[in-house]
């Protein structure tokens, strides 16, 4: 949601409206076109948003990003991934679907952990395969979508 608007400039009353959930447009200047925008439900900087705002003197300094540069960008997250089942993944999807696998893969570590604590060996054995295939899915899936695998995020303590 916030996509369309990374890169822009605006006034501080266009700001406030674009966090309150109101329509607002973005700043015309000589490098970039005016903008209406619907509300957006997410604020900058809420949900684990990655977008930050700082101030600037608006019609001085120039954006970071022509239209073009921020179009292309569009366009090359839009590329992204097709799963097999036929679904197209936007490259932010296919990040977010890497969080997914990691944090499952950490949740089975805690359950092979709790497990092998317990003594149970059965349960042992189903968490140390299910960490396994998590794992191998998540290489594979990093791979095809061409996104870096990140270890530290699946790393749990006392875990070997």
């Amino acid at each position: 949601d916030h996509e369309p608007i990374q890169g822009r400039q605006f006034t501080n009353d266009e700001y406030w409206k674009l966090q309150n959930a109101e329509p607002f447009k973005s700043y015309k200047n000589k490098w970039q076109e005016e903008i209406s925008f619907e509300p957006i439900e997410r604020a900058i900087g809420t949900w684990n948003c990655k977008h930050f705002a700082y101030s600037i003197i608006l019609g001085v300094e120039m954006p970071n990003y022509t239209d073009k540069q921020l179009q292309d960008m569009i366009e090359e997250n839009n590329k992204g991934y097709t799963l097999p089942n036929g679904k197209h993944l936007t490259m932010y999807e296919c990040t977010q679907m890497q969080r997914k696998y990691e944090t499952n893969i950490r949740r089975a570590k805690d359950g092979w952990l709790m497990s092998k604590n317990s003594g149970d060996e059965t349960l042992q054995d189903y968490y140390k395969t299910r960490v396994n295939e998590l794992i191998k899915q998540y290489n594979q899936f990093s791979k095809d979508c061409g996104l870096s695998i990140k270890y530290s995020r699946i790393y749990v303590q006392n875990y070997k």
